[in-house]
């Protein structure tokens, strides 16, 4: 049986995700992110990850969570 955890986060604050993934306890193989983390987001959390993490995101051109909007263009 695969062990594993699940943490989920709001999309409300970069910057706040980036503390929380740095601080984490080491363990981690893959975050997936959600699509309203948009391009610029996505790199963000990328650079504040060690490589040995997998980044993967749904992603949406235009977030219908987002009133079809980009997060590039919202945050």
């Amino acid at each position: 049986m695969l062990n594993c955890n699940t943490i989920i986060l709001s999309r409300g604050n970069i910057f706040l995700s980036k503390i929380i993934f740095n601080n984490y306890k080491k363990g981690i193989k893959a975050i997936e992110l959600c699509g309203g983390f948009g391009i610029l987001g996505t790199a963000k959390i990328k650079e504040a990850v060690p490589n040995e993490i997998a980044i993967g995101v749904v992603r949406f051109d235009n977030h219908p969570g987002l009133d079809f909007q980009s997060g590039d263009q919202l945050f």
